[in-house]
């Protein structure tokens, strides 16, 4: 099967099918083909999921450790809320959602959803989140200069439901540029690391790749020569500045930047603020808008602090996407299939 077969397969669920499965244990696994497509740090894709008595428990993969790019485990939890916002949508969407809870002191558990087997079959998806699920990617593109609809950032803030959650748009352009600035100096810093840019290179992949995790040229913008070089260059010559560049043209083009923040910073908040930001992406992609994660400024040494002081305000923030109009071309990164990631209890 070749690598965009592959992708299509892991795709091309069928929500219909929903309807044939009998046990609850089944429909769950069902719901947790959308969990699996959800965004993650280089794309690891760290999640793990045990389903037991009527629950999916959500861990993370300890042998996934990104040691220099994410050294506080800030992004491991946000990638895992993002996938735990899959979960939710999705078994709302099929009626069987029932309830979640934040796992504090639970090992490499950190959340736990409760379903619930109803003849009724209610749904509860009252966005219409679920069947953005399958379509939303990480756009790389230019954004054109094109308003954004008013009416659709005001909806978006009603999609926060989490206390002590903020989201703030931004539209000033001296305020974008900055951030814009902020990451590229970000990246550069980042770069100058021999073991960042080590460990970065082995999550880069060639367009011929049939991993399953990581990030192939193509989904970077990267054309097919180039991809099969891309890792070496990556390890062996500091090319901090024209990445940096390349994410920066990309945010200043940005007609707004989301910020999630919140007032303190702990395991929790992060995974709170991957559940905003993947209900407020799917939102944005299922308008027909594009989205850009662009967080390397809240991640790389004290540059979050001068992130802080141009968004104003004390709160603290977690994560930053783009959000316009591009010519982007849907680039899906692949994808493990959930059998792989399920934990035999």
């Amino acid at each position: 099967m070749s690598r965009k077969e592959s992708e299509k397969q892991v795709r091309a669920l069928d929500s219909s099918e929903f309807n044939k499965l009998g046990t609850l244990d089944d429909k769950i696994e069902f719901v947790l083909n959308y969990a699996v497509l959800a965004p993650s740090t280089h794309n690891s894709q760290p999640w793990l999921f045990r389903v037991q008595d009527n629950k999916c428990y959500l861990e993370y993969n300890e042998d996934i450790n990104i040691v220099y790019g994410d050294p506080q485990k800030r992004d491991l939890f946000i990638s895992l809320g993002c996938c735990l916002e899959n979960i939710i949508v999705a078994a709302k969407h099929f009626g069987i959602y029932s309830s979640y809870k934040y796992v504090k002191e639970g090992g490499n558990t950190v959340a736990e959803v409760a379903f619930i087997d109803s003849e009724d079959n209610i749904k509860k998806d009252p966005h219409g989140l679920f069947n953005a699920i399958k379509n939303r990617f990480n756009s790389r593109s230019i954004y054109k200069d094109k308003n954004v609809p008013l009416s659709f950032l005001e909806e978006a803030v009603q999609l926060n439901n989490t206390a002590g959650m903020q989201i703030k748009f931004i539209r000033d352009k001296t305020k974008i540029n900055d951030i814009s600035q902020l990451t590229a100096d970000a990246v550069k810093e980042a770069y100058r690391d021999p073991l960042f840019r080590k460990e970065m290179s082995q999550w880069i992949n060639s367009n011929f790749t049939s991993k399953r995790a990581g990030m192939p040229g193509y989904s970077l913008g990267v054309n097919t020569p180039l991809s099969v070089v891309l890792p070496y260059i990556i390890r062996s010559v500091n090319i901090g500045n024209k990445i940096g560049k390349l994410c920066s043209d990309v945010i200043s083009s940005a007609p707004y930047l989301c910020v999630i923040t919140s007032d303190t910073n702990s395991k929790e908040d992060w995974l709170n603020s991957g559940r905003l930001a993947e209900r407020l992406m799917l939102f944005f992609n299922k308008n027909g808008l594009n989205t850009s994660i662009y967080v390397a400024s809240l991640e790389i040494g004290d540059v979050h602090k001068k992130v802080k002081n141009v968004i104003g305000g004390e709160k603290i923030p977690h994560f930053i996407f783009a959000v316009g109009y591009a010519d982007s071309v849907d680039s899906f990164s692949p994808r493990h299939p959930v059998k792989s990631k399920l934990v035999t209890v």
